[in-house]
């Protein structure tokens, strides 16, 4: 089930269903689709129809691409360098934006009602979710820098998604628009989960979700299909909600997975209703321009860079130069454009936040916003390419320019750091894919970052998250999936697994 992580030697008998972290027998049978069978020929036709209608679906989105390409073809051939220059801006805006009204088209052209219910995936109605939810998935990555800003719920409703006004989307990494009600003056938090539908034994059961007003999802918390959250609600980090539950009621609060009710939270107050829900039309217009600067600053690198490539291979091409001299010169332009990317955002960082300290802020103040778009500079403009580094010691190099202390010999293969300059981790030590290190939370619609140690030696799971204020000991492991709680002191040479996190029954 979802969230949910076995420990080594595990064995799941026959038709029984495991949930959690770590997980165990769940005691509330999901409601699963029946089975469906198909031919072979069925399998035949469905691929074929997955094949055609997928390349069809990216052919559309990359032709949104087509007028700002022009549009730089022009400037360049009748003003030349200068021309091209003056160019890029608002081609790159007419790229985002033109990307964004095609997308939303060709959902409502695909899928122009929500399909609801159980269908099979040797079905046409599939074929047609799947090319949606496909829309969705590349606008993921390349619409990236438009998430967490003020734009992207505008966006969302596009897209078919009932939004209430003053609702935050962050960087969800999971959404069906159409099948989606966000109440006003909620929050999605990074990494948060909007289901809409599980696969089972050749079925899809596809239901709608929502989220009442005032409510909060948290980072890399899951919201299952068909469930919701009352109004005034919490979803602390990696939670998602108890399955027996349908809507959870009015102002409760949960955690973990399973999930068990919070029965007090320290809140953090002081702040205005000004400062948190209804901001002035001052207010507003800043954060619309930063905003706007976090989505441009991704697509005027990325096209600078594009042109430069292009420039020199134009160049080699133009003089007759050798095929082995090309490919050479061309794999060292590319290493040094990755290395590039990094200077960039290691220079856009010191110059907006200079270093990282910690802090309590309201939603609505510059602070966060310039905030978040060092964070989109970061995951969009050099993460994309920091493939050929993750796991290298000059990719601790670069994290270090950013602020982060690292110490020897480690191994990082996550990029999703946050308040770079909060991250201590102690020599030794191994990050595997997917690690988040959390030095904030925006609970209550209040930015609370601080610092986090990491010990010597210590190995950090496939998709675990550390929250900040916590101190993990020399030589501790974490299991894959596991939440360390923000002010928790992980004990060392012992092994933690959890949702949230607690000392394993069994040795590292």
């Amino acid at each position: 089930d979802d969230l949910s992580f076995c420990e080594e030697g595990t064995r799941i008998p026959d038709y029984e269903i495991w949930s959690g972290s770590p997980a165990k027998k769940s005691k509330t049978p999901l409601s699963l689709p029946h089975p469906s069978t198909q031919t072979q020929t069925g399998v035949f036709v469905r691929s074929a129809l997955h094949g055609i209608t997928s390349l069809l679906t990216l052919g559309v989105l990359s032709g949104s691409q087509i007028i700002p390409v022009i549009l730089l073809w022009y400037a360049w051939t009748e003003f030349g360098i200068t021309g091209l220059a003056f160019s890029v801006i608002p081609c790159v805006a007419a790229g985002v934006l033109s990307f964004a009204l095609t997308a939303s088209l060709w959902r409502l052209l695909i899928l122009p009602r929500p399909v609801t219910g159980t269908i099979a995936l040797n079905s046409f109605n599939w074929i047609r979710k799947w090319n949606a939810d496909l829309v969705m998935r590349v606008s993921h990555s390349l619409m990236k820098p438009v998430y967490t800003t003020i734009y992207f719920p505008v966006w969302l409703r596009l897209l078919g998604a009932k939004t209430g006004k003053g609702a935050e989307v962050s960087t969800v990494s999971q959404i069906a628009p159409e099948l989606t009600h966000i109440g006003s003056l909620s929050f999605f938090a990074d990494g948060s989960m909007i289901c809409s539908k599980r696969l089972f034994n050749g079925s899809a059961q596809i239901q709608k979700t929502s989220i009442g007003t005032r409510s909060f999802v948290g980072n890399n918390a899951l919201l299952p299909p068909g469930q919701a959250l009352g109004h005034d609600c919490l979803l602390a980090c990696m939670s998602r909600p108890p399955s027996e539950v349908k809507t959870t009621k009015d102002g409760t609060e949960w955690l973990g997975s399973p999930s068990f009710l919070l029965p007090h939270r320290k809140k953090v107050t002081g702040f205005s209703q000004q400062e948190l829900f209804n901001p002035g039309i001052g207010k507003i217009v800043l954060r619309s321009l930063i905003d706007g600067m976090r989505i441009l600053i991704p697509g005027v690198t990325g096209t600078l860079q594009i042109l430069l490539f292009s420039t020199v291979l134009f160049i080699l091409l133009e003089q007759n130069t050798s095929v082995p001299v090309i490919i050479g010169a061309m794999s060292l332009l590319s290493v040094l454009q990755v290395n590039l990317s990094a200077l960039i955002v290691i220079i856009l960082k010191k110059l907006v936040m200079g270093t990282f300290k910690p802090v309590i802020r309201p939603l609505w103040s510059p602070y966060v916003w310039l905030n978040e778009m060092i964070n989109g500079a970061w995951e969009s403009v050099f993460v994309p390419s920091m493939s050929l580094f993750t796991g290298t010691k000059w990719f601790n190099q670069i994290l270090r320019g950013m602020g982060c202390h690292i110490g020897k010999d480690c191994y990082i293969e996550t990029s999703l750091f946050s308040e770079f300059d909060l991250v201590h981790i102690g020599d030794q030590c191994c990050l595997n894919q997917g690690v988040v290190i959390q030095n904030h939370l925006f609970e209550d619609r209040i930015m609370k970052s601080s610092h986090l140690y990491i010990g010597d030696q210590c190995n950090i799971g496939e998709g675990s998250v550390i929250l900040y204020d916590s101190e993990t000991e020399c030589g501790t492991s974490i299991s894959p999936l596991s939440l360390i709680m923000k002010g928790e002191n992980i004990h060392s040479k012992a092994r933690w697994v959890g949702i949230p996190a607690e000392p394993a029954s069994f040795s590292p």
